[in-house]
């Protein structure tokens, strides 16, 4: 799914009384490359529906982790970029 500036991000996330993931789940799927975001988008909905009715905490944490990774990457390329 689309969502804010071309981001793609979960269909499936919690959002209950008034609350949602969304915003945590946009700031994480912003540092995944474009080319990755539907796989990972993709596999987040998966986790998150087989462990219904708590898949929250592993698909968030499955996405922390996949974003982490990401930042992680950029992080050494900029750190790299500067030693050269």
């Amino acid at each position: 799914m689309a969502g804010f500036n071309g981001v793609i991000y979960p269909l499936f996330y919690h959002n209950k009384k008034g609350q949602n993931d969304l915003k945590w789940i946009y700031e994480r799927m912003a540092v995944i490359p474009k080319d990755k975001q539907q796989e990972v988008a993709d596999q987040d909905e998966i986790i998150f529906l087989e462990n219904k009715p708590n898949g929250r905490r592993p698909a968030n944490e499955y996405l922390h982790k996949i974003s982490s990774e990401y930042r992680d990457q950029r992080k050494n390329r900029i750190i790299n970029r500067g030693r050269s």
